[in-house]
């Protein structure tokens, strides 16, 4: 008797060579075998499901969707078939459909229990935790030995907030499988979280131990260390990640992040293009590195300029909207991430106060999640207050179009939290940026940039901006101090007998150039001190301290204030130094007006650009020339003079407030005004359709 030939039946050797192909990792061998096995027995669903399989580790979801779906036609009661497409749906974001499909693997087999785990990972997404509670014991009941249930459990703890109970079950995970390290890497996390970062860093290094081709766990591990300042170990475990992964964007680009905190601007920018290269979409990669371009002092306008306009050119136009409302009032909207306790919020505070509400409409649209005092008073101020954080960038042009905005300003920038995105998409007829960013943003599609003649005087008004420049008659601050914090009348130098100078700039503007200037000052005037203090705590204090000390500075003469301090105490602070000393080429704004409202002169060197000429347009306004240089050689005889000078350091000391509240640095309702002025003058300029 003749045997006959099953014309759908798959060889044996063919399903082991397959297999083989699969578990040693060969994918593209074993995708051409796969193809050509459903090609030849297209009613088997043998061959179809492995194909499956085999898109799915590959990367290839929406192939692996379209083979699972043929295999499912031919065997719809196969429970690793539903399962399969299950997973497929899963890792489509379709997470319904993917639990639907589980559900019937489990009906056609309860104790089918591979269908548990990406059941209660479409639970999990769907916050139906819980379901996912139930499935996952019932999972664990099949396979108490199973380490992919109990991390899964773990998690769902750790999403219920659980979190004892998700660390505990994270260990008893690892009695199971010592060298199971996605265990670690989620303990990590949550110690990370709960602040407790040498026990974090301890498990990374366990991971690494385990799995020391691991890119991420490098990166998580510098992630930490960057956080806690250990800024040489982050370095080099970010460079082990990008070894292993030279793909890995976030790590190029939080390498550069950490150079930047350190001021290495240089080698900052070399690891931020390697982040664009890679992912060029990335907003959040283009705007932080030409953020750091203004710090690096070695650049030309030239260069800056044209690095903001690639960026105006890779995010084009999704909308253009030149369409001129018709409002009963001017409607202005502010958008920032920073209305709260920050920078910005001081100098917004006057302009949102004093609008006249018979003429303009105010709207705020608030890109952050911290509410704050400053928020809330803030707040009371707008008209109309928007929440815009969790709204994705359609959404929020969608709301602006309804409020029917006449001119929507930008208070960030390149600055973190911005939304130029929205401004490319040209949400308004008319763009304004403002305050927040020492810059151009780059954008043609931002009509406006609000300055002053100092900040830019007229030589260079025109060749670095995409935006025309509108120009305050005055300065382009409004200051408004505190007059609860008093500040002492007496000069430090009386009570110490030595000169102290002082700097409460962010470290990252503490540049190479920045450092021999100071140093050379400090060694021009015997036993004089300096006092450096940052908002920021992203900074490696003894790799500063360690520049100071290159230079010949004694560790005697030099005091870094690390810690985090309530504004009383922080201002309190400027009663310590005889003369504040600016950094350049990135000036400062907020310290500037500090040091100046608790009676410190401010030595500044002013350069041919906004960011070089914050400080120096202050100080025009004060009548204080004397206090300005324009070359490194001028700074330093400035600093030295004015330090030996005590009679008029104690007249600045006594007088220098008073001055500063009678000037037009702090008449918020004049300023207003001219704001006010400038902004109708260009609504009833700009030529719309």
């Amino acid at each position: 008797m003749v045997n006959k030939v099953n014309k759908n039946e798959i060889s044996r050797d063919s399903i082991n060579l397959l297999i083989s192909l699969f578990q040693t990792g060969d994918y593209k061998k074993a995708e051409i075998l796969a193809i050509n096995i459903s090609k030849k027995f297209p009613k088997n669903p043998m061959g179809w499901k492995i194909l499956g399989i085999i898109y799915l580790n590959s990367g290839k979801v929406s192939k692996a969707l379209n083979v699972n779906q043929k295999a499912l036609k031919l065997a719809p009661n196969a429970p690793d078939i539903n399962n399969n497409l299950s997973v497929t749906l899963n890792n489509l974001g379709r997470y319904a459909e993917s639990i639907s499909y589980s559900k019937r693997a489990l009906e056609i087999d309860i104790n089918f229990v591979q269908a548990y785990g990406n059941l209660v990972d479409s639970l999990k997404a769907t916050k139906k935790y819980d379901e996912a509670y139930n499935y996952i014991n019932k999972a664990i009941n099949l396979d108490p030995y199973k380490v992919e249930f109990h991390a899964s459990l773990a998690d769902l703890f750790q999403r219920l907030g659980k979190i004892d109970d998700a660390l505990i079950t994270y260990e008893y995970t690892l009695k199971l499988n010592s060298n199971y390290y996605p265990a670690y890497i989620n303990m990590a996390k949550i110690l990370n979280n709960m602040e407790r970062f040498d026990e974090a860093i301890n498990l990374y290094k366990k991971v690494i131990k385990v799995k020391p081709d691991l890119a991420i766990a490098y990166y998580n591990l510098a992630n930490i260390q960057k956080k806690i300042n250990k800024v040489e170990d982050a370095i080099a475990n970010y460079k082990k990640g990008i070894e292993i992964n030279p793909s890995f964007d976030d790590a190029h680009y939080n390498l550069a992040n950490t150079f930047a905190n350190i001021g290495e601007h240089e080698q900052a920018d070399f690891s931020y293009a390697n982040a664009i290269r890679i992912n060029p979409k990335n907003q959040k990669f283009w705007s932080n590195r030409l953020l750091n371009l203004n710090y690096n002092p070695n650049l030309s306008n030239e260069f800056i300029f044209n690095q903001h306009k690639l960026f105006a050119k890779q995010f084009s136009i999704l909308d253009r909207n030149n369409i001129k409302n018709k409002n009963t009032r001017l409607r202005i909207g502010y958008v920032s991430a920073d209305f709260r306790k920050h920078s910005v919020a001081h100098f917004i505070r006057p302009l949102l106060k004093n609008h006249d509400s018979n003429f303009i409409e105010t709207f705020c649209y608030y890109n952050n999640s911290i509410i704050d005092e400053t928020t809330e008073i803030l707040k009371t101020y707008c008209e109309n207050w928007r929440s815009i954080f969790e709204m994705n960038d359609k959404d929020i042009l969608k709301l602006i179009k309804n409020d029917k905005i006449d001119i929507l300003v930008d208070l960030c920038g390149h600055t973190p939290g911005n939304k130029l995105l929205i401004f490319a998409s040209k949400a308004a007829p008319i763009q304004v940026t403002y305050l927040g960013y020492p810059n151009t943003t780059g954008l043609y599609t931002m009509d406006y940039r609000l300055t002053d003649r100092y900040a830019d005087p007229e030589k260079n008004s025109k060749l670095f901006y995409s935006e025309k420049l509108i120009k305050l008659n005055k300065c382009f601050l409004c200051y408004s101090g505190n007059n609860k914090i008093s500040h002492n009348k007496n000069i430090p130098q009386n009570r110490n007998n030595y000169i102290t100078f002082g700097s409460f700039n962010n470290f990252k503007k503490i540049n190479s150039n920045v450092i021999k200037i100071w140093t050379n000052i400090l060694r021009s005037i015997p036993n004089s001190h300096l006092i450096l203090k940052s908002s920021e705590n992203i900074f490696d204090i003894n790799y500063l301290l360690k520049k100071f000390f290159d230079e010949g500075i004694k560790k005697e003469n030099i005091r870094i204030i690390d810690r985090k301090i309530n504004t009383q105490d922080h201002m309190k602070l400027y009663d310590e130094i005889d003369v504040a000393l600016d950094t350049f080429p990135y000036n400062g704004t907020t310290t500037t007006f500090e040091a100046l409202w608790m009676g410190v002169p401010v030595i500044t060197m002013a350069g041919n650009n906004h960011r070089c000429r914050v400080s120096a347009s202050i100080l025009e306004n004060l009548n204080l020339k004397n206090l300005i240089s324009y070359n490194s050689t001028d700074y330093q005889k400035t600093a030295i003079t004015i330090s030996k000078n005590k009679s008029y350091l104690l007249n600045l000391k006594k007088d220098l407030r008073e001055i500063l509240q009678n000037s037009n640095l702090c008449d918020s309702k004049s300023f207003t005004r001219e704001v006010e002025e400038k902004f109708f003058d260009i609504y009833n300029s700009k030529n719309l359709d």
